[in-house]
């Protein structure tokens, strides 16, 4: 999924769902870390691939990651539960 494609994806959720689909999201972009994890087949996804190791998707991994913290960052803290608080 492009960085747009993720960011409408996860635009309007409640805090608690937007941390779990962003940590699933930042997790399938290291496949070999999936695999060695054993959640590949837990998300769906096969274990026949490597990481994409290119300058291009590291830099898009990086803007994702920006772009995650910004929305993060204006997050109210007060909506945030005392459970999602913990974890």
């Amino acid at each position: 999924m492009s960085v747009d494609q993720v960011t409408a994806e996860l635009d309007g959720l409640p805090v608690d769902q937007f941390f779990e689909l962003s940590f699933q999201h930042l997790l399938v972009r290291n496949l070999e870390y999936l695999t060695e994890l054993g959640l590949a087949e837990t998300l769906g996804l096969c274990n026949d691939r490597l990481n994409d190791l290119s300058e291009s998707y590291a830099q898009e991994t990086h803007l994702l990651r920006k772009t995650m913290n910004l929305e993060i960052n204006t997050t109210s803290f007060a909506t945030i539960t005392a459970v999602t608080r913990i974890t």
